[in-house]
C-alpha cells in the first residue's frame, strides 16, 4: 500500500518489487506543503482539479484514508535489514521496514509501524503494512505475499490459503478474509470480498456489504460489483445501524431502522411492518398492516394495504394516498392531498390545504372545502379559516366555488350551492339551490339563481339579481324584488317588485296570493293581479291591468239592477276602451255597444206600444226613426207627464155633501156625491153671485146663481182676447235666433228634423223619432253623458233580469262589478308600449310557460328526492366521522406555533460586552469563558454554582504600586485599611475591597451561569416541543394529548424563556435581564474588563499600576527590583 523506502548507499530505491504489487502501485508518499506533513494517498488518486474515478466499493473503501508521516517520522525509517534502524528490534526480512520498540516486519516489503513494547505491531509476509500497537499485518505463512493493511490499534488484517488484500482500519478492527475491508473501531469483514463499514459493523458472507455503526449482514451476494443492483435471490442491503433484522429481498439504510418482512427501509427510524413488501423512506416512517405500502417522508403512518404516505406525518390506510404535511387518508379507497388535508371517509377524496372530506364518497376540494355527509361535493377555496370556506354538511349535497370572503357552503341532503358566499340548506331545510356569488337558498325545496339572491321560503325561489324572498311557495324573476314572510303563494316578474315588503325585505301587510308582471308593480291586497308597469292593486282580489293602471274597491250598487256592491275588488285599466269584445250571454258577461244599441231599440218600441195606438207615437227600428206622441191616453198631450197630469180627476166634498170614492178592480175610482143640508152661498171675492129661493117639499132650496158683473165683465176681455188671438197668430223662433212668420189658429207649423232626427206628420200629430246612426258631439242621460271622449258616468248597467253587468267608472279604472270580460281578442304584446288588453288566452300561455318551468323543476325535484331516498337507504348505516382529528391538527398547529415563538425567543440569547466595546450575542447552549486575568483567576465551586475571580496570590505589576502605608510584617503587606476608591486616590485597597469586587464578579458570574443553564433548559424544552410539533402522532387522540403536551412545554419554555437571567452584586438588588438585552463587564476600581472574541471569552484584569487607599497585606510582596514609594 506503501511506497517502500528502500535506500541503498547512493541514497535512491533500486528495489524490486516482488509477488503481488498492487500495494505499489496504489500507494505512494508525498510531502503535503498545507499540512507539512509526507502523505500517503493512491497514485489513482488526481491533483488540483483533476477528478479521480473508483471503481467497486471495495476500491472505495481502500481510498478513503490516508496516513501523514511527519519528516521526523520519515527520518526514523530505516530498511530492515541492513542499517539497524532507531528502536527497531524485530526486521528479519531483507527489504523490510519497521519503525519502533519491539515492531516486527518480516519478508521483503512489510511494514511494522508502533512504538509500544507491550503491545508490537507485526507485519509478516510480502507487501503486508501494521501501523500503531498491536496492529497486525499477516498472510498464510512468512513467504506469502498478503498485501495487506491493517492501520489502528489492535487492528488486525489476516488472511490464509493465499488470500491476499484484506484491509482492517479503525481500533479492534478485522478484516479476515482475501479482498475483505473493515472500516470503524471494532468493525469486523470476515466473508470474502465483503465490506464493513461503521463502527461495530459486521459483514459474514461472500460479497456481502455492510454500512453503518453496529449494523451487521450474513447474507450473501448482497451487493454486486456494479453498485446496489442485480439484488437476486434472497439478496439484502443493509447500510443501517442499531438492532436491524436482514431479511431476505430486503434494503435497510440508516439509523435504528427495521423491517419485518421484505422491504426498503432508508432513513432514520424507519419501521417496514408490513406482511408483504413495503417502502419506508425518510426519518421516523412506518407502515403496517398487510403489505405494499409506501412511506416517504417524515413521521409518516401506513396501515393496511396499498397505502401510499408522502410527506411529513402523513396518516394512511388501507388503498388510500395521502401528500402533504400531516394529509390524513383514514378512508379505506381516499385520496388527501395538501396540509392538513383529511380523507376519512371511504372512497373519499380531499385535495386542498386543510380540506376535508369527512365521509363516505365524498369529494372536497380546495383550501378548507369541508365535506361531512355522505355523496357530498365542496369544490373551490374560501376565506381563510375553516369557517368559511367551502363545506357540504348535507348527504348528497354540492358546494361549488369560492372567493376570498368565503366559499359555497351546501348544508344540508341533496343541496346544491354554486358560487363563492353561496349556502344552499340549512340543517332542517333540504334540497335546495343556490347559485351564483353570495346567492342564499335556506327554505326547504328552494331556489337562488343570481347575485346575493336570498331566497328563505321553504318551496320558494328567486331568478335574477339580489332578491329577497321570504314566503313559502312563492317566486320572483328579475332584479331587487322582495316578497315578505308573511305573504304566501305569490309571484313577481319584473325588476324593483315589492309584495308584503319592504325593498330590504322588512314585512309590511301580506298579500297573499298577489301576482305582480312588470317592474315597480305591486299590491298592497290579498290576491290580488297587477298586470303592467307600475300597475298596483289596492282591494282584495283586485286587478289592474296595463301600465299605470290601479285595481280598487267595487262601490255602490249595480246601475239599473240595484244589486249590492260586489265583495271582489275591482278590475282597473287605466281608462283603456276594451276592444273587439263579443256580446255577452250569460248575466255576469261584458256587453258590447251592439248590445246597447239593441237594447235602445227595444226600450223605444216597448215606448211606442206603452203609449197607445192613438197616441200618434210611431218608431221605426231598421231606421231608427222616432215620432213623438200627439195624443196620449186621448188627453191631446204630447208628453206623458202632461198625459198623465190631464187624466188626472179630483172630486171635493163641498158643504153639505158628501163623496165616497170606490176602487174598482181595474183601477179606476167612482166617486158618489150626496147632499147633506147643503147651502150655496158666494165668496166676497166670487165672480159668481147666488141668491136663495124658498125651500122646497125636499128641503131643496133653490139658488139663483149668476155671473158677477166682474166675471162677466172678464169673459168679454176674454173674447176679445181670442178675437185678438185669430187676428194676430204666432211666430217661433230656433236656438239659431231666426224667426218663422206668424202662424195663426189653424195655420201648419212645419217640425223637421236634422241628421239625427227624423220627423213624420200623421193625422194625429207629429212623430220625431232618432235616426239609427246618431251623429252627436255628446249625449246626457241624467248624470251619463257621452261625448266624443267617451261615456262620462259613475255606472252602466248593461243587460236585463239576472244577466246584467254593473260598470263602474272610478278613478282607478273601469269595474265590472266582478263580472268576467270574455271575448276578449288577443292584444298587442310585441312591444313594451302596446296598451292592448290581453285575453285569458294570452295570460294562459303566459301561466303554462311559468308552469312548465315549475314542472320541470318540481320533475327534477322528484327525480332527485327519489335519488335522495335511495342514497339515504342505502347509507343509512354508514359512519360519519367527527371532527376530533381536525381539532387535534389545529391544537398541534397552534402548539407548533408557540414552540416556534418560544424557539423565536430562546433564539435570542445574552449580548455581553466588556466597557463599551462591541457586544458580544452568546446563544443558548454556547460557552461564555470567564478567563484568568492579569493577576487573577477565574474559580466556579460547584457546590454553589458560583464563580469568582481571585487576585492571584503573588500578583506582578509592571507599573508602580501605591500605597499610603507598607507593613512588609515577615515579607508581608497587612493591615491595609479601606482605601478610598476614587479617580484621584493613591490609597491601596485592601483584601475585604477585592473580596467585594470579587463577589461582584462571582455573582455577576453566578447571574451568567444561571442564565446560561434557564437559556439552555429553555432551548432544550423549546426543541423538545418542536420535535413533538413537527412529528404528529397517526391517531387524532395521541396527536390532541402530543398536541396538548407540547402546548404545555412551548408555554413552559416560553415562560422560562421569559424570564430571562437575575444578576447581582453581593447582597445588593437582583437586576432582570431579559434575553436579548445586553450585560455590559465594566472596569473597576484597579480592574479592567476584557473580552476576546476569537476565543468568546471574558476576564478582569487588576491595572498595572493599581493604587490602594489603605495598606495592602500579602503573605509577601516582590518588588521586582523596583522601589516602594509613596
Amino acid at each position: 500500500m506503501f511506497y517502500r523506502h528502500c535506500w541503498n548507499k547512493n541514497n535512491h530505491c533500486n528495489a524490486k518489487p516482488r509477488g503481488n504489487t498492487l500495494m505499489n502501485k496504489i500507494y505512494k508518499v508525498i510531502w503535503n506543503a498545507t499540512l507539512g506533513t509526507w502523505v500517503a494517498v493512491s497514485e489513482l488518486a488526481k491533483g488540483k482539479t483533476k477528478s479521480s474515478k473508483v471503481t467497486g466499493i471495495v476500491g472505495a473503501a481502500t481510498v478513503a484514508f490516508m496516513v501523514t508521516f511527519s519528516p521526523e517520522a520519515v527520518a526514523n525509517l530505516a530498511v530492515c535489514g541492513g542499517t539497524t534502524p532507531v528502536g527497531a528490534q524485530f526486521n528479519t526480512g531483507s527489504d523490510a521496514t519497521c519503525y519502533g520498540a519491539e515492531a516486527k516486519a518480516t519478508i521483503g516489503g512489510a511494514i511494522a509501524i508502533g512504538d509500544n513494547p507491550s503491545n508490537k505491531a507485526i507485519a509478516t509476509g510480502n507487501d503486508n503494512l501494521a501501523i500503531m500497537s498491536g496492529a497486525t499485518a499477516t498472510s498464510g505463512d512468512s513467504t506469502s505475499t498478503g498485501n495487506n493493511i491493517a492501520i489502528g490499534h489492535n487492528a488486525k488484517a489476516t488472511t490464509t490459503g493465499g488470500a491476499q488484500q484484506a484491509t482492517a482500519v479503525g481500533s479492534f478492527a478485522q478484516a479476515t478474509a482475501g479482498n475483505a475491508t473493515a472500516l470503524g473501531g471494532t468493525s469486523k469483514a470476515s466473508g470474502v470480498s465483503s465490506v464493513a463499514i461503521g463502527n461495530g459493523a459486521q459483514a459474514t458472507a461472500t460479497n456481502d456489504v455492510v454500512i453503518g455503526s453496529g449494523s451487521a449482514s450474513n447474507r450473501a451476494n448482497n451487493i454486486s460489483d456494479q453498485g446496489i443492483t442485480n439484488i437476486r435471490g434472497g439478496g439484502s442491503v443493509n447500510f443501517a445501524t442499531g438492532d436491524t433484522k436482514i431479511l431476505a429481498a430486503s434494503v435497510v439504510v440508516g439509523d435504528n431502522s427495521t423491517i419485518s418482512t421484505a422491504g426498503i427501509a432508508i432513513g432514520s427510524k424507519n419501521i417496514v411492518d408490513s406482511t408483504a413488501p413495503s417502502f419506508a423512506i425518510g426519518l421516523g416512517n412506518k407502515t403496517s398492516g398487510l403489505g405494499y405500502n409506501v412511506a416517504l417522508g417524515v413521521g409518516n403512518l401506513v396501515d393496511g394495504v396499498g397505502g401510499v404516505g408522502i410527506g411529513v406525518a402523513t396518516k394512511v390506510t388501507t388503498d388510500a394516498t395521502a401528500i402533504g404535511r400531516m394529509a390524513y387518508a383514514e378512508g379505506v379507497n381516499s385520496v388527501a392531498v395538501g396540509r392538513i388535508a383529511t380523507s376519512s371517509g371511504a372512497g373519499s377524496i380531499a385535495l386542498g390545504s386543510g380540506s376535508n372530506a369527512g365521509a363516505n364518497s365524498t369529494i372536497a376540494i380546495g383550501q378548507n372545502a369541508n365535506v361531512t355527509q355522505v355523496y357530498g361535493t365542496a369544490i373551490g377555496s374560501g376565506g381563510n379559516t375553516v369557517a368559511n370556506a367551502t363545506q357540504v354538511a348535507g348527504a348528497g349535497a354540492t358546494a361549488i366555488g369560492g372567493n376570498a370572503t368565503a366559499g359555497a357552503k351546501a348544508l344540508s341532503a341533496d343541496s346544491i350551492a354554486i358560487g363563492g358566499e353561496s349556502v344552499a340548506g340549512t340543517a332542517t331545510n333540504v334540497n335546495a339551490i343556490a347559485i351564483g356569488k353570495g346567492a342564499q337558498a335556506t327554505g326547504n325545496q328552494s331556489i337562488s339563481i343570481g347575485v346575493g339572491n336570498k331566497v328563505s321560503g321553504n318551496n320558494s325561489g328567486a331568478i335574477g339579481d339580489p332578491s329577497i324572498i321570504n314566503g313559502a311557495n312563492s317566486y320572483s324573476v328579475g332584479n331587487n324584488n322582495t316578497i315578505g314572510s308573511t305573504t304566501t303563494d305569490a309571484f313577481a316578474l319584473g325588476n324593483n317588485v315589492y309584495l308584503g315588503a319592504t325593498s330590504a325585505g322588512v314585512d309590511t301587510t301580506s298579500v297573499t296570493g298577489t301576482v305582480a308582471i312588470g317592474s315597480t308593480a305591486t299590491s298592497s291586497a290579498l290576491r290580488g293581479t297587477a298586470l303592467g308597469y307600475g300597475a298596483n292593486v289596492t282591494a282584495n282580489d283586485g286587478v289592474a291591468l296595463g301600465s299605470g293602471s290601479v285595481g280598487g274597491a267595487s262601490s255602490g250598487s249595480a246601475f239599473l239592477t240595484g244589486a249590492g256592491a260586489p265583495t271582489l275588488g275591482a278590475v282597473g285599466v287605466g281608462g283603456r276602451r276594451i276592444q273587439n269584445l263579443a256580446d255577452g250571454s250569460a248575466a255576469t258577461d261584458a256587453v258590447t255597444v251592439a248590445q246597447l244599441d239593441k237594447s235602445h231599440d227595444d226600450t223605444n218600441a216597448r215606448l211606442v206600444g206603452a203609449l197607445g195606438a192613438g197616441s200618434g207615437a210611431t218608431y221605426v227600428a231598421g231606421t231608427n226613426t222616432y215620432t213623438a206622441p200627439t195624443n196620449i191616453g186621448g188627453t191631446g198631450k204630447t208628453t206623458i207627464d202632461d198625459a198623465i197630469k190631464a187624466s188626472k180627476r179630483t172630486v171635493v166634498s163641498g158643504t153639505n155633501a158628501t163623496v165616497v170614492p170606490v176602487t174598482a178592480a181595474d183601477g179606476s175610482i167612482t166617486y158618489t156625491v150626496n147632499a147633506d143640508g147643503t147651502t150655496v152661498s158666494a165668496s166676497p171675492s166670487s165672480s159668481v153671485t147666488v141668491t136663495p129661493g124658498t125651500k122646497n117639499a125636499n128641503n131643496v132650496t133653490d139658488y139663483a146663481v149668476d155671473l158677477s158683473a166682474t166675471a162677466k165683465s172678464d169673459i168679454a176681455k176674454g173674447v176679445a182676447a181670442k178675437t185678438a188671438i185669430d187676428g194676430t197668430g204666432l211666430t217661433f223662433t230656433g236656438d239659431g235666433g231666426t224667426t218663422t212668420g206668424v202662424k195663426k189658429l189653424g195655420d201648419t207649423v212645419a217640425v223637421t228634423g236634422d241628421s239625427n232626427i227624423a220627423t213624420v206628420a200623421s193625422a194625429t200629430g207629429v212623430q220625431v223619432k232618432l235616426n239609427p246612426a246618431l251623429n252627436v258631439t255628446s249625449v246626457t242621460a241624467g248624470n251619463t253623458s257621452l261625448s266624443t271622449t267617451g261615456v262620462n258616468t259613475p255606472q252602466v248597467v248593461v243587460g236585463t233580469g239576472a244577466n246584467t253587468t254593473t260598470l263602474t267608472s272610478t278613478a282607478n279604472g273601469l269595474d265590472v262589478g266582478s263580472d268576467k270580460v270574455t271575448n276578449v281578442a288577443a292584444g298587442d304584446i310585441s312591444s313594451a308600449t302596446s296598451k292592448d288588453a290581453v285575453n285569458g288566452g294570452q295570460l294562459f300561455t303566459t301561466n303554462t310557460n311559468v308552469t312548465a318551468a315549475q314542472n320541470a323543476a318540481n320533475a327534477a325535484q322528484t327525480t332527485a328526492n327519489t335519488a335522495n331516498t335511495t342514497a339515504n337507504s342505502a347509507l343509512s348505516n354508514a359512519s360519519i366521522a367527527d371532527g376530533k382529528a381536525v381539532a387535534a391538527q389545529t391544537a398541534a398547529t397552534t402548539a407548533d406555533a408557540k414552540a416556534v415563538a418560544a424557539q423565536n425567543t430562546a433564539d435570542q440569547g445574552l449580548n455581553f460586552k466588556a466597557n463599551n466595546g462591541t457586544a458580544d450575542n452568546v446563544k443558548l447552549g454556547e460557552t461564555v469563558t470567564f478567563a484568568d486575568g492579569s493577576n487573577t483567576t477565574a474559580e466556579y465551586d460547584a457546590s454553589t454554582n458560583t464563580y469568582k475571580y481571585n487576585i492571584v496570590s503573588a500578583p506582578v505589576f509592571t507599573g508602580q504600586v501605591k500605597a499610603n502605608g507598607f507593613d512588609a510584617n515577615n515579607n508581608k503587606i497587612i493591615n491595609v485599611t479601606d482605601g478610598s476608591v476614587a479617580a484621584n486616590s493613591k490609597e491601596a485597597v485592601n483584601g475585604g475591597q477585592l473580596f467585594t469586587t470579587n463577589t461582584n464578579v462571582t455573582a455577576a458570574q453566578n447571574a451568567a451561569n444561571a442564565a446560561q443553564t434557564t437559556a439552555n433548559t429553555a432551548n432544550t424544552t423549546a426543541n423538545s416541543a418542536l420535535s413533538n410539533a413537527s412529528i404528529a402522532d397517526g391517531k387524532a387522540v395521541a396527536a390532541q394529548a402530543a398536541a396538548t403536551t407540547a402546548d404545555a412545554k412551548a408555554v413552559a419554555a416560553q415562560n422560562t424563556a421569559d424570564q430571562g437571567l437575575n444578576f447581582k452584586a453581593n447582597n445588593g438588588t437582583a437586576d432582570n435581564v431579559k434575553l436579548g438585552e445586553t450585560i455590559t463587564f465594566a472596569d473597576g476600581t484597579n480592574t479592567t474588563a476584557e473580552y476576546d472574541a476569537t476565543t468568546n471569552t471574558y476576564k478582569y484584569n487588576i491595572v498595572n499600576a493599581p493604587v490602594f487607599t489603605g495598606e495592602v497585606k500579602a503573605n509577601g510582596f516582590d518588588a521586582n527590583d523596583n522601589k516602594i514609594i509613596n
